[in-house]
C-alpha cells in the first residue's frame, strides 16, 4: 500500500477519511487514528471529524494534540475500551469536555476505565454524583469516583463550596461545618471566612482557632472573626494575644525583632529554638564564634553579661525593665576550624553570617565573633542596625565584656535618635552613633551604664533595622 507522506497512514485510508495523503500528519494523530481503525473502524470518520478543525487560515487540519495523546494513553493501556470511548465520549459536542474527560481517564487504572465503559458511564461528567465534574475533582487532586475521597464527612462539592481544599482530611472541620450549618441553609459569609482561616492554618492559626473553640460560637460574628484573626501575621491569633498581654497589631510587641508567635511557641517556623523567650520583654539571642587562639567566654563572664543587660533601664511592654541576653555557642563549641584573616566587621559578616555557620539561627540570632580586625587600632566593631559584631581577642576580662556589649549595642541601637538622645548626651565628636559617657562612648569604655536617652530610644523604637 502506498504511503506518499510516510506518516504511517496509507493513501487509500487517508482519501477514504477525507485527509490529504500528501500531508505528513502529527504522530499523535496517526497513533490515535490507527488505534481507532484497528479496534473500531466504523467510527474512524467520526473520529477524524471530532479531532480536526478546518480553517481557511490553516490549509491543513489542526489535530487536538493533548486530546489525542490522552486518547492513545487510554487506548494503549486497554484497547478494548476504545469502542466505548468512541461511542460515549467522542460523540459529545464539546471538544473542551472531551479533552478534560480524556485527561482524567488517562491517569486512571485501566481496570477502572474498563468498568466505567462496561457501565456506559464514560461520557458522564460527574462519576461520583456529588456535583463536582470529573475534570475539576482530578485537577484538585481527588478521585472523581468518590464523593468523599478523604472520608472526613465532607463531599468534594461541599468542601469546595465552603472554600476548603477537598484533598485535605477535614475530620475536625467537617464537624465544625456540620455544627455551623442550620438545616439546609448555606453557611454564612462569616462562617466561611472562619473555616478559611482554619483551612489555611497559616503559622498555626487554624489550630489556635480550634484550641480556643472559636469555631463553636453560634452564630459566628464579626467579633468571632476578629478574635480568630492574626492581623500582625506574627503567628498568634488575637484571642491569645489578648490573653498573654501582647499587641495583636504589632508582630514584635517588645520591639526586639522576634515575633510574638515565635516566643509563644519557643521556636520559629524554620525550627530555630528560642529558649526562655519572654513575651512582652526584649530578648537578644547571640551566637558566638571564636578564632582558634581566642579565649571563649566563661560561664561567669556570660552571667556577668546577662546581669549587665538586665540592668539597663529600658522599659518593656509588660512593665519590666532590661534586655534578656541569651548567649549560645556556634558549632564545635563556637571554635572556628581555622584562623580567619584580619577583616573588617562587614567582611566577617559576609563570610560567617551564613546558613553554614548559623543554620536555622540565620536571620534570627546575632553573631558575635572574637577575632582580629584589619584595623589594629580598635578593639571592636559592630554593624549599625545589623546582626554582626567583632571583639578582638586578648583583652582583660572586664574590657572584653565592655567591648562585646558596646559593639552589640551598635547592632540594636543603630544611629542615635535626637528625639530621645539629647545633644548633651550625644558624642562629644558628634558622630551620631556614640555617647559622651557610658558604655556607648567613643573613647575608653569605663562604664557599663547606658545613658538614659539611648534607653528611651530602645524602649520607643525597638531594635534598629539596617
Amino acid at each position: 500500500m502506498t504511503d506518499s507522506s510516510g506518516d504511517g497512514i496509507s493513501d487509500e485510508l487517508a482519501e477514504s477519511l477525507g485527509l490529504d495523503p500528501r500531508h505528513e500528519h502529527h504522530p499523535s494523530f496517526v497513533d490515535a487514528l490507527l488505534l481507532v481503525v484497528d479496534v473500531d473502524p466504523e467510527f474512524a470518520e467520526r473520529f477524524v471529524e471530532t479531532m480536526t478543525v478546518d480553517s481557511g487560515a490553516v490549509p491543513v487540519p489542526f489535530y487536538r494534540r493533548p486530546v489525542l495523546e490522552d486518547y492513545v494513553s487510554v487506548g494503549t493501556a486497554d484497547p478494548d475500551v476504545v469502542p466505548a470511548l468512541n461511542e460515549q465520549l467522542l460523540a459529545r459536542d464539546s471538544m473542551e469536555l472531551i479533552a478534560e474527560q480524556l485527561s482524567v481517564l488517562a491517569g486512571m487504572e485501566p481496570a477502572t476505565v474498563r468498568t466505567l465503559a462496561a457501565e456506559g458511564r464514560l461520557g458522564e461528567s460527574d462519576w461520583s454524583g456529588d456535583g463536582t465534574e470529573n475534570w475539576l475533582a482530578d485537577r484538585l487532586g481527588v478521585s472523581p469516583l468518590d464523593a468523599d475521597p478523604t472520608g472526613d464527612g465532607l463531599s468534594t462539592d461541599d468542601a469546595i463550596s465552603i472554600g476548603l481544599d477537598p484533598s485535605h482530611d477535614h475530620a475536625e472541620i467537617g464537624a465544625v461545618a456540620a455544627q455551623m450549618r442550620t438545616g439546609s441553609e448555606p453557611l454564612s459569609p462569616k462562617a466561611l471566612d472562619l473555616l478559611a482561616l482554619v483551612e489555611r492554618d497559616y503559622n498555626g492559626v487554624g489550630a489556635q482557632i480550634l484550641e480556643r473553640d472559636l469555631h463553636r460560637e453560634v452564630p459566628i460574628t464579626r467579633s468571632t472573626l476578629e478574635q480568630a484573626s492574626d492581623p500582625d501575621a506574627d503567628g498568634l491569633i488575637t484571642a491569645i494575644e489578648e490573653d498573654v498581654g501582647t499587641d495583636p497589631r504589632r508582630a514584635s510587641t517588645s520591639g526586639d525583632r522576634l515575633h510574638d508567635g515565635w516566643k509563644y511557641r519557643g521556636v520559629t517556623p524554620d525550627g530555630c529554638s528560642l529558649p526562655d523567650a519572654r513575651l512582652g520583654q526584649m530578648d537578644l539571642y547571640v551566637q558566638v564564634l571564636y578564632a582558634p587562639h581566642a579565649e571563649p567566654l566563661t560561664d561567669d563572664e556570660k552571667a556577668t553579661l546577662r546581669e549587665w543587660w538586665a540592668e539597663f533601664d529600658i522599659e518593656n511592654p509588660d512593665g519590666s525593665t532590661g534586655i534578656n541576653l541569651h548567649i549560645e555557642e556556634g558549632p564545635n563549641g563556637g571554635k572556628l576550624p581555622s584562623q580567619p584573616g584580619e577583616n573588617s566587621v562587614s567582611e566577617y559578616a559576609l563570610e560567617y553570617y551564613t546558613e553554614e555557620y548559623m543554620n536555622e539561627r540565620h536571620g534570627v540570632y546575632h553573631l558575635a565573633l572574637f577575632a582580629e580586625l584589619a584595623d589594629n587600632e580598635i578593639s571592636g566593631q559592630g554593624i549599625r542596625g545589623g546582626r554582626v559584631s567583632v571583639t578582638t581577642p586578648g583583652l582583660q576580662s572586664e574590657d572584653k565584656l565592655l567591648v562585646f556589649s558596646h559593639e552589640l549595642l551598635h547592632n540594636i541601637v543603630g544611629n542615635l535618635d535626637p528625639r530621645y538622645v539629647s545633644e548633651r548626651q550625644r558624642s562629644c565628636e558628634d558622630d551620631a552613633i556614640h555617647t559622651c559617657t557610658g558604655i556607648l562612648t567613643s573613647g575608653s569604655i569605663v562604664s557599663k551604664e547606658l545613658v538614659s536617652g539611648v534607653e528611651e530610644q530602645l524602649a520607643r523604637n525597638g531594635y534598629a533595622y539596617r
